[in-house]
């Protein structure tokens, strides 16, 4: 199953009042739906508010046969339902978005993505450090906050709440694949400075990023309030997670490597991986050297 938030998510539900057999939609294999019933999802690179449809009702076969998608949105990243209804004895279909995952994005700035686009599109051609991918065929994410935090700042008991950032970062997705991060800086009202590119990683945890997504996915707590994505770093004692902040409390799922000292893709609350944390942070403050 590809993640919520980084991939195009469909199922098909029949609101008719007869069951439907063989039932396939843009090409994908749904299999009979019984009246009222709905399909499990499946992933697709690309899709409409519409799509190829055909089945039998009653025997009956019926078609949707659009002529093409030009003008046409793509749904993007999240969980749709290709709802199929018989009007007059028409097949009609209608695309509804889902709520199924409550992780949020904060609203980016306008003209991050033009700027990726842009960067990486010239760095993947001078380069190809993306591999044999060209940048017509990747998806860019929806970007989330990357932040940090300080050595000093943990070793005094202060995690989250220390956390700085200053950039973006966009995961580039081949698919329904990961296969590397970009980042874009803010903008500095102060200098004067416009957002900028940041870096081009060709792996940059992008993968690690949605298994820790997919597991956050069967969390009950995200079923009882929306939490935003961000990313965490304490570069010195190479640490990394996905942080889902919420209003009443906050998620820290560790990524790997973590070199056996706590549990990559495990759910940490911010007291537990503080308890974790701060000795690391000690430990190399009084001996520089262990640096990573």
């Amino acid at each position: 199953m590809a993640l919520a938030g980084y991939a195009t998510e469909i199922r098909v539900r029949n609101d008719s009042k007869i069951d439907f057999e063989n039932v396939v939609v843009g090409g994908k294999k749904y299999g009979d739906i019984k009246r009222g019933a709905a399909t499990d999802y499946q992933t697709w690179e690309r899709a409409y508010r519409y799509s190829l449809v055909s089945l039998l009702a009653d025997s009956k076969p019926l078609k949707i046969q659009p002529e093409d998608y030009v003008g046409e949105t793509q749904l993007g990243n999240g969980h749709f339902t290709y709802v199929l209804t018989i009007q007059n004895g028409r097949l009609d279909i209608r695309a509804d978005e889902d709520k199924v995952f409550a992780i949020v994005y904060y609203k980016a700035p306008e003209g991050g993505r033009q700027i990726v686009h842009k960067e990486v599109g010239e760095i993947q051609r001078e380069h190809g450090t993306l591999g044999n991918v060209r940048m017509e065929d990747l998806t860019i994410s929806e970007p989330h906050r990357w932040y940090s935090v300080g050595l000093t700042d943990l070793a005094s008991g202060h995690l989250l709440s220390a956390a700085t950032s200053r950039s973006w970062r966009y995961i580039l997705m081949h698919g329904t694949n990961s296969v590397g991060v970009a980042t874009v800086f803010d903008a500095d009202a102060k200098t004067g400075n416009a957002q900028r590119f940041g870096a081009l990683y060709d792996t940059g945890l992008g993968k690690e990023t949605l298994k820790a997504l997919q597991a956050a996915e069967k969390l009950p707590q995200i079923r009882k309030q929306d939490y935003e994505l961000r990313f965490l770093d304490v570069m010195p004692v190479y640490f990394f997670a996905v942080w889902l902040h919420g209003k009443s409390d906050d998620i820290i799922i560790p990524l790997p490597p973590t070199y056996g000292r706590w549990n990559a893709y495990q759910p940490y609350s911010e007291s537990q991986m503080m308890k974790l944390l701060k000795p690391e942070a000690k430990k190399v403050l009084k001996q520089p050297n262990l640096l990573r």
